[in-house]
């Protein structure tokens, strides 16, 4: 896998004839391609601003691949990632920071699928 798959790091010619060039290699391991492609949607409920997006990512990557990856494990990579911004966040700005960084993300947009959830279920201050 890349590893930091995002768009600084994807080189696209101007002829559409020609192939998608993909760059800074310097993060790349063997892993889950579902982690490439949650580092691409990170959470977005329309990737791309379309409201297929997510699938039509997914259909794009099937057609080049022999690896069959489902919105379930990018939606899971996702949470990953989430989790490890409210660390950073804990870390920099301390507890408090992170657990309103959470909430927020968590009881505003639901879960990445879209969904709530009573696991992400933040409790309400009185």
């Amino acid at each position: 896998m890349h590893g930091d798959l995002l768009g600084q790091n994807l080189l696209r010619s101007l002829d559409p004839e020609k192939q998608l060039g993909v760059i800074d290699w310097h993060e790349a391991q063997l892993g889950d391609p579902a982690y490439d492609l949650a580092v691409v949607t990170r959470g977005a409920r329309k990737p791309f601003q379309a409201p297929d997006g997510l699938r039509r990512l997914l259909e794009a990557y099937g057609s080049c691949s022999n690896r069959i990856v489902t919105p379930a494990q990018v939606y899971l990579f996702e949470l990953g990632l989430h989790a490890g911004f409210v660390e950073q966040a804990r870390r920099a700005y301390g507890h408090r920071a992170a657990l309103a960084n959470a909430g927020a993300v968590l009881n505003n947009r639901g879960t990445p699928c879209g969904k709530k959830c009573a696991l992400f279920a933040w409790p309400r201050r009185r």
